[in-house]
C-alpha cells in the first residue's frame, strides 16, 4: 500500500505546481493591464502605502478576453460590450 500513497503524493505535487504557474501567469495579466495594481507597504513612511505601478504593459480588453466570463457578457450584449 505504500506505492499507491506515493504515486498519490507525487501527482498532488505535479498538479500543485502546475496550477501554481497557472494562477502566476493569471495574476501577471491582471497587474500589466492594471486591473489589479500593485502596492507595496512601508510602514517606516508617512504614507505607508504605495502604489507600484508604472502603467498598463497590456491593453485591458486583451486580459478581458481570456476569462470566460467576460467572453459570455460579448456574446449576450455585444452592444454593451464594446
Amino acid at each position: 500500500m505504500i506505492i499507491p500513497a506515493i504515486l498519490l503524493d507525487i501527482m498532488l505535487f505535479i498538479y500543485h505546481h502546475v496550477v501554481s504557474r497557472v494562477f502566476k501567469i493569471e495574476f501577471d495579466k491582471r497587474s500589466d493591464c492594471g486591473l489589479w495594481p500593485i502596492f507595496r507597504y512601508n510602514p517606516e513612511l508617512e504614507n505607508p502605502m504605495k502604489l507600484d505601478y508604472k502603467g498598463p504593459k497590456i491593453p485591458v480588453k486583451e486580459y478581458m478576453y481570456n476569462e470566460t466570463r467576460f467572453k459570455m457578457v460579448e456574446k449576450m450584449n455585444a452592444e454593451a460590450a464594446a
